[in-house]
């Protein structure tokens, strides 16, 4: 496991980086504007070249560094579960599992506990706000799912959350980016998110849920058709994402699925989540055990800052 951060160690353990500020305020986004994006495909297929760019975060899984997600950040600690507490019912940091050091790296466990179906989720920063997060760059995960066919309920995420939703006391829009959820069918689910404010403030112009889904603007929908074998998708694949000023770009195997312009509230240091659970629509047709294998994840930064950074 190696892990180079930008900024001073103080800088990192709280997510901040030197030199660099959030570019606006949180309440910038209109509403009747975000519904009238559309992803734009036109760029599909065009190649991630990395040679200028510097890398910032890179865990490939030789030791065991997930902790309860209370914990201090340090060298064996670089991961926090469930990191997220939409999953802390779901996906509990449990003595048996859901992680486990695999040859290929770490394997990520959907298994029925007792009666109930329990999936994984980890996190780059603890409860508290403190670890890994990073303003404008490239996001990578290299994942393979092990699951026993289309239709069999599996539902995996890597994704990106705001580092300040833990410092605002629920006064600010939620952020979230997914760089892509995984289903087993032949689509790339793309997805980018707005959630409202717990504690909304004068002025807030998020009071729902905006989001703006790939899938459903027809990009990249039959993407894993022709890499399925078996009803599954075979072997490793990089799943990443590029936040800039201007764009959100997703990317497989490094080539370009599309982009979605970039709303102020995403300029704003981004923490990393990985997770797998079961879909709860497809409860009925869940087969066990479901797996996500995770080879590594990286983060990098351009040598030189974006044109309008």
């Amino acid at each position: 496991m190696k892990i180079a951060f930008v900024g001073s160690l103080v800088g990192i353990l709280c997510g901040l980086h030197a030199g660099s500020a959030e570019a606006t305020s949180s309440r910038t986004t209109d509403p009747e504007a975000f519904a009238q994006i559309k992803w734009d495909n036109s760029r599909q297929g065009r190649p991630l070249a990395l040679t200028q760019y510097k890398r910032t975060f890179h865990d490939d899984f030789k030791t065991m560094n997930i902790v309860k997600e209370d914990a201090a950040p340090g060298s064996n600690a670089v991961w926090f579960a469930p990191g997220h507490g939409a999953f802390r019912h779901d996906a509990p940091l449990r003595k048996d599992g859901p992680f486990k050091l695999v040859e290929e790296g770490l394997r990520l466990r959907v298994e029925k506990v007792g009666k109930n179906w329990k999936g994984a989720c980890m996190a780059t920063v603890n409860t508290r706000g403190e670890g890994f997060a990073q303003l404008y760059g490239y996001f990578e995960a290299a994942i393979r799912y092990d699951y026993a066919g289309a239709g069999t309920g599996i539902w995996g995420a890597f994704w990106a959350k705001s580092q300040k939703d833990y410092a605002t006391t629920g006064t600010t829009t939620h952020t979230e980016i997914d760089f892509n959820e995984f289903y087993g069918d032949n689509s790339y689910h793309a997805t980018v998110h707005l959630w409202p404010a717990a504690k909304p403030q004068s002025g807030e112009t998020i009071l729902k849920h905006l989001f703006a889904s790939g899938h459903q603007h027809k990009l990249a929908k039959e993407l894993f058709k022709g890499l399925i074998v078996d009803r599954k998708v075979q072997g490793f694949h990089t799943y990443g994402g590029e936040v800039t000023p201007e764009w959100v770009v997703m990317y497989f195997d490094r080539k370009e699925v599309g982009r979605f312009p970039t709303m102020p509230e995403w300029k704003t240091p981004l923490y990393l989540l990985l997770d797998v659970v079961m879909n709860p629509r497809e409860k009925d047709k869940a087969v066990f055990p479901m797996d996500l294998i995770v080879k590594n994840v990286s983060a990098y930064q351009p040598v030189e800052p974006y044109p309008s950074q």
